[in-house]
């Protein structure tokens, strides 16, 4: 899995960032540090099942 972002889609108020997993699957645009770590969370659990 990586988590990738742009630092210009990055700020106090905004950020922006995309998961590709294993797969080459990508996830659509997370917005918000809370929607990307429950994604990554998500994503983890899965992996590990």
């Amino acid at each position: 899995m990586i988590v990738a972002n742009d630092y210009k889609n990055i700020s106090r108020k905004r950020h922006i960032a995309y998961i590709v997993t294993s797969d080459s699957n990508i996830f659509k645009p997370l917005k918000g540090k809370t929607e990307i770590a429950k994604n990554i969370i998500s994503c983890l659990e899965n992996t590990l099942r």
